[in-house]
């Protein structure tokens, strides 16, 4: 008497189906576990790189260029008419720096100013205009996805910024002296932001290897392939009366396999996309 290879491939069918299931299972809940955790740690990342970004917009805000070349503009007019100018002129690099004081920002005089002055003044402008317009090129999405590739803030366009500031230790002795060091002042002041930026670096990498261990995907992959091998083949390979009816039930089956497999696959790069900190959530 021939035997029947129905019961092998139905119990090869049933027994991978229910492995396959409580393996798929745990994976569910473990992901939503694992979502719960990434949450928690990624909202302590998120206040910290909202802060930089708040220091980034002050700074920018603080040497906003129409505002500087006003500054100046008024400051040479006031002296070419003589008048007394008793407050000096406010910088917006050197007028918050703790090595400077109020003294160092005496107004030079009434006398005429020479060319070489004027000049100072026309490179202070400069140097904050181009400050200005590299820290208008840092936005959320760029430095998220600096802090996301690893790699530290550098202004591309501006590499002096990037170089050691070099200030006197003395206070300057005057206006002209402190305005000669506009340049080191604006690297002080990038570099502020370069900090924030490269403090947050290493525990970003931490947060990156957190969010979807080898592990959850290896799972996945054998969930896959049981589906395939031990359970839609044996499947097939089932005799039954009606030939189209078994062919629309392995569609069916199969097609709820893959919606299954599809859910669990966006809901792991949901958990991913918690690493690009612009977003607001993930």
């Amino acid at each position: 008497m021939p035997h029947d290879p129905n019961w092998f491939y139905s119990t090869l069918a049933q027994s991978t189906a229910a492995i396959v299931g409580l393996a798929g299972g745990f994976l569910a809940a473990r992901l939503t576990t694992h979502r719960a955790e990434i949450a928690s740690a990624r909202e302590r990342l998120k206040n910290d790189f909202d802060n930089a970004l708040i220091g980034i917009e002050l700074l920018r805000a603080k040497v906003e260029v129409g505002s500087v070349r006003e500054r100046i503009h008024a400051f040479l007019k006031e002296v070419d008419a003589g008048n007394a100018v008793a407050e000096g002129l406010p910088l917006p690099l050197t007028d918050r720096l703790p090595t400077l004081s109020q003294r160092v920002r005496t107004a030079p005089g009434t006398a005429p100013l020479t060319e070489g002055q004027r000049d100072q003044l026309g490179q202070f402008a400069d140097t904050v205009d181009r400050l200005y317009h590299v820290l208008e090129a840092i936005t959320p999405k760029q430095l998220a996805d600096l802090l996301w590739q690893g790699r530290a803030l550098r202004a591309a366009t501006e590499p002096w910024l990037d170089e050691p500031a070099e200030l006197p230790n003395q206070l300057p002795g005057s206006f002209w002296d402190e305005l000669s060091l506009e340049r080191e002042h604006a690297k002080l002041w990038y570099q502020q932001v370069r900090a924030s930026h490269a403090s947050l670096l290493g525990r970003m990498r931490v947060f990156r290897a957190r969010l979807i261990p080898k592990t959850f995907y290896y799972l996945l992959g054998d969930l896959i392939v049981f589906l395939i091998v031990g359970t839609i083949v044996p499947m097939a390979y089932l005799t039954a009366r009606s030939t189209s009816g078994k062919t629309l039930l392995l569609l069916a089956f199969g097609v709820c396999a893959v919606i299954v497999v599809v859910i669990l696959l966006v809901e792991m790069l949901q958990i991913r996309r918690a690493g690009d900190l612009s977003r607001d959530s993930f």
